[in-house]
């Protein structure tokens, strides 16, 4: 078998990268092209974000409403199990799946609800569920469709929405009688009262303050306590963590 030079080699190796680096700029160089390709499936993100908020408004209702997605009665269920309101309602998204074609778009995935809220008796509860959540649309409503020249990529048409929504696993529930926090201040040694300098100084956010305070935390001494370091302008105040919950105070 006879052997390939060493510079052919090396030839069509710098052709290859040639070739290579040529199909790259092609495809990135053009912000057109790249918008082309990305921004459909931004306008596919958006929709599903507009299905979680509908689903979240809709778990903030009591009642039952027209508006409600399919499968809201179970997950409303749960939402307000026990609660006499609810202050807040969060949520945290997994990676969704989608499925394309000329005459349907359907974003699903997993989204992750907490509900805060109080009980008759006063008491917090925060909850947590799995909710598997859907959003279909017909892209053939979207008046726009072979009406925009090639070069041009819209922005998101607002088209009508089915969202179905599915409880699939209770993640969390607990609740607290007591305040979470309580202001421990003095009894750990801190709170100094604040000093200005003696001078007329202009804080552009906040009238009437020194602009030069602030705080870090640290731990200086290397003792696996973080300390809390002070200035206010006229002193430097570090608080030593003692690991007990209470500090010592260095001026």
């Amino acid at each position: 078998m006879k052997k390939i030079p060493r510079r052919t080699v090396l030839q069509l190796a710098a052709a290859a990268l040639a070739i290579a680096v040529g199909i790259w700029v092609y495809e990135n160089a053009s912000i057109t092209r790249l918008r082309q390709g990305f921004t459909p499936w931004m306008h596919r993100l958006e929709r599903w974000r507009d299905a979680i908020e509908e689903t979240r408004r809709a778990m903030r209702r009591r009642q039952l409403s027209r508006l409600d997605p399919v499968g809201m009665a179970v997950l409303r269920q749960w939402a307000w199990n026990g609660l006499d309101r609810i202050a807040s309602i969060s949520y945290r998204v997994e990676k969704p799946e989608h499925e394309v074609s000329s005459d349907r778009e359907v974003t699903r995935g997993h989204v992750i609800f907490t509900v805060d809220g109080f009980r008759p008796d006063g008491a917090r509860v925060e909850r947590s569920a799995d909710v598997l959540l859907a959003a279909e649309w017909d892209p053939r409503r979207d008046p726009r469709m072979g009406k925009l020249p090639p070069n041009v990529v819209p922005e998101a048409y607002p088209l009508p929405l089915s969202i179905w929504v599915s409880l699939e696993k209770v993640i969390e529930d607990r609740s607290n009688n007591t305040p979470r926090f309580r202001n421990a201040t003095a009894e750990s040694g801190l709170g100094a009262p604040r000093n200005d300098p003696p001078l007329t100084l202009t804080n552009h956010l906040i009238s009437d303050i020194w602009p030069g305070s602030g705080v870090a935390v640290l731990d200086y001494n290397g003792d696996g306590f973080e300390d809390l370091f002070v200035a206010d302008g006229v002193r430097s105040i570090l608080y030593e963590n003692d690991g007990r919950g209470t500090s010592r105070t260095s001026r």
